[in-house]
């Protein structure tokens, strides 16, 4: 059972840690507003790669954090980073703030990573076909379940 930190402002729960307390846990680092960041996507969609370069300084840590839980391997977590940026480069001119944050965005781009990198292994054992997409979804589907249940078990204990 893992030891989670407790919530800002809140000294000695146990509650669940937020996606904001841990992107702004250095309190002298200044917050960055939504608008901010949607300004930032709408730069990138514009084709501005410095603004490219903002939002890879402002996400980078977090997304390669991630890709590294999907992918188990240091170097496959700093290529699904760079890939990541570069769907984000395409995709950014489609970014519509009502459907999410900027950073729900970003981290909805890592995810489908890991079917894909279950898909890869499967067409390597099995061969290319429906077979190896199956097994790959159902892996995954699996092992989303799993960490689901772990998660509720640590907050119910």
């Amino acid at each position: 059972m893992s030891v989670r930190p407790p919530l800002s402002g809140q000294p000695g729960t146990a509650c669940e840690t937020t996606l904001g307390d841990l992107l702004y846990a250095d309190p002298t680092r200044a917050r960055i507003s939504e608008a901010a960041w949607v300004s930032l996507v709408a730069a990138i969609g514009a084709q501005d790669a410095r603004a490219l370069h903002g939002l890879y300084q402002q996400l980078h840590k977090l997304v390669f954090t991630l890709a590294m839980r999907i992918t188990g391997s240091r170097l496959s977590a700093e290529e699904v980073t760079l890939d990541v940026f570069h769907e984000a480069w395409r995709r950014a001119s489609t970014y519509n703030p009502i459907d999410g944050t900027v950073i729900g965005w970003v981290m909805n781009i890592t995810r489908p990573v890991r079917d894909l990198v279950f898909a890869l292994m499967f067409v390597s054992a099995v061969g290319l076909g429906p077979f190896a997409g199956i097994l790959a979804m159902t892996l995954g589907s699996d092992g989303s379940i799993g960490k689901f249940f772990d998660e509720a078990m640590e907050i119910v204990c």
